[in-house]
């Protein structure tokens, strides 16, 4: 049965505040890239743990790319998801920002959350080098950021529903 928008903020709100199972995020990955796989799973393994950190299961479901096009759905089925593509450059030039962004999520406008994350594979890449840390560990945290901009935008939501009406009145 898929969680509606409500019961999601709901069950993320008590897992945040409670020792109750984590809620889980399913996060569908496309390959644009040409990321080796033991770089993107051990780069999800990272995000993982950052997001775990931070009170939220991940759920990895990754797609190829054929013939310039994803296989599979292009925007979230559920209020749970989130799409995140790996971009190389001359990809990521087209997205909003600067050059030396390492990544961007745009917004649903209906439903005011982060639903589709780009991370801008080259320039993790390459920050990792500059820093002499481990592709995975850059391109990792990067991914973890993008789509915690998803899960801070769900507890805000949640808060302003949770929020006592005032009614104006003076005692």
């Amino acid at each position: 049965m898929p969680l509606t928008q409500a019961s999601f903020l709901l069950f993320l709100f008590a897992a945040c505040t409670a020792a109750a199972p984590l809620p889980t995020l399913t996060v569908r990955c496309y390959h644009y890239a040409a990321v080796p796989p033991s770089v993107v799973a051990k780069a999800q393994a990272v995000a993982a743990d950052r997001l775990r950190a931070a009170g939220i299961a991940v759920e990895w479901l990754d797609y190829p790319i054929v013939d310039g096009r994803p296989v599979g759905p292009e925007r979230p089925e559920r209020f749970t998801e989130v799409i995140l593509d790996l971009l190389p450059e001359r990809m990521a030039q087209r997205m909003p920002g600067v050059p030396t962004q390492l990544g961007v999520s745009l917004m649903d406008r209906e439903r005011q959350l982060a639903v589709h994350a780009y991370i801008f594979v080259e320039r993790a890449e390459a920050l990792a080098g500059f820093a002499a840390l481990a592709q995975e560990i850059v391109l990792g945290t990067v991914m973890a950021h993008e789509i915690g901009h998803r899960i801070s935008q769900a507890r805000m939501q949640l808060r302003q529903r949770l929020a006592v009406p005032t009614t104006g009145c003076q005692r």
